[in-house]
């Protein structure tokens, strides 16, 4: 027989949204239906079910207000709150007043057996809902903070950017935080490469002499810069195996430079388009070709073209040759032996400091398999990315950088300012020089970039 208020078992069971029932218990240790959920699915009803069959008065007590209430679409989470806050001390002290039916009542045709319903059930779980729904509106909450956090670090190195610096700004900042959802990608494999290196005409660049002792050697997406000394010739990075020999040693000659001059390759990180190359060198010119030993370590892992294990550099280290010196400084991020530079050049004869930055995108958002691991996640990266820009930015300040060259022409805007050379004419400023301001710029967007993904999950 029904315990309290209301109609028969059936019309208590369906008024409260009971309609499986099954034996189980209850948190209470009170048998009770196996969908208690069910009557909570429903916020806004749930009032007027316990109204009904507990005698609970109406919440707020004039029922208008009630009214009013639901008319003004008071959120689900304060409605709960609101019951819970006005439920009548009786209901609370009733813990264990229940609502039961009879052995063999019959229950929608089926014969069921006997079950109760605890009132300290029904607000256990209304307060475990009301947590759940807290929890989410917290997540929600800290999701729109990181969103804002991440979008001020977007705008700063927007700002930063300007006109000058759009190409790394519009790679780097949207690897960041790519958008949601993500532009559709081709399907993999709709358009593969034919077997082989691919098409001259598709990557072959003219070489240009940017400074008195500075020259452009590489593709059209990718750098070697090759530097003169006294002594013979630096050369930072080596693009691929199938270019190096047209665009290296090939453009030194065109230059009127010999291509046995070449020393040292330093070669920036440990990735194929700029590392492909350096075996070639090694073999045909006896160079030194020196890395990191992370990044020696990531060439031994690696597929491809690679020189032999040679010169290991130190943060730090100086490379002297003739009457120039190189700095190399381990700027971990792009990989974890990434090397970035500072050395001297004139301008028919006006000298100038030059920083190159050695490692520029987030790859590790295209493709994590390399570089993730329990101790390195996600955030290791962008955190130790934007720690080396700022060390850099210092180091490049100290040194009065004021050229800034990248090993992707899109980076340093070389695809613009190499044209700009070869047209100059004598009183003309020189495009790389962009002045000390500009260099700390470049290295606060592309830190800024970082910052925005590292605060994007935090």
């Amino acid at each position: 027989m029904l315990v309290g208020r209301g109609g028969g078992v059936g019309e208590t069971q369906r008024d409260l949204g009971i309609t499986n029932v099954s034996q189980g218990t209850g948190e209470s240790g009170d048998r009770t239906s196996g969908d208690l959920d069910a009557p909570f699915r429903h916020g806004r009803g749930l009032l007027g079910r316990l109204q009904k069959h507990h005698a609970v008065p109406a919440v707020p007590s004039d029922a208008d207000d009630v009214a009013v209430v639901k008319r003004r679409g008071v959120g689900r989470l304060k409605y709960f709150a609101l019951v819970l806050e006005t439920a009548p001390a009786r209901v609370r002290a009733q813990e264990h007043r229940t609502v039961a039916m009879s052995d063999e009542e019959l229950f929608e045709g089926r014969i069921v057996r006997r079950r109760q319903l605890s009132n300290g059930h029904i607000l256990r779980r209304m307060k475990k809902l009301i947590v759940l729904a807290l929890a989410a509106s917290v997540a929600s909450a800290i999701a729109a903070a990181q969103s804002a956090t991440s979008q001020k670090h977007i705008d700063a190195a927007k700002a930063a950017a300007g006109a000058d610096f759009a190409g790394v700004f519009n790679r780097i900042c949207t690897e960041a935080v790519p958008k949601t959802p993500p532009e559709p990608r081709p399907a993999r494999g709709a358009n593969p490469r034919p077997p082989g290196p691919p098409v001259r005409d598709t990557w072959h660049a003219e070489p240009v002499q940017v400074f008195d002792n500075l020259y452009f050697l590489g593709q059209t997406e990718y750098s070697v810069w090759a530097i003169k000394t006294s002594d013979g010739l630096i050369l930072i990075d080596a693009i691929f195996d199938y270019s190096v020999d047209d665009e290296v040693a090939g453009g030194l000659r065109k230059l009127g430079l010999d291509p046995a001059q070449i020393k040292y390759v330093i070669i920036s990180h440990g990735h194929g388009d700029h590392s492909g190359g350096a075996k070639y060198l090694q073999d045909k010119f006896n160079a030194h070709v020196l890395l990191t030993a992370a990044d020696w370590d990531l060439l031994d892992r690696s597929n491809g073209s690679k020189p032999r294990r040679d010169m290991v550099v130190t943060d730090g280290q100086k490379l002297t040759l003739g009457d120039t010196t190189v700095t190399m400084y381990n700027t971990a991020g792009h990989t974890l032996g990434t090397l970035s530079t500072i050395f001297p050049v004139t301008d028919h004869g006006t000298p100038h400091v030059v920083a190159t930055w050695g490692g520029t995108a987030f790859n590790w958002m295209a493709n994590s398999a390399p570089y993730y691991t329990p101790e390195r996640p996600e955030s290791f990266w962008f955190r130790t990315y934007s720690d080396s820009a700022r060390r850099f930015k210092e180091i490049a300040a100290k040194a009065g950088a004021d050229v800034l060259i990248s090993n992707h022409t899109i980076f340093d805007g070389s695809k613009t300012k190499l044209p700009l050379v070869l047209a100059r004419k004598p009183g003309d400023p020189n495009p790389y020089v962009i002045g000390k301001e500009a260099v700390q710029r470049y290295l606060t967007v592309v830190d800024e970039c970082a910052q925005a993904g590292l605060t994007r999950n935090q």
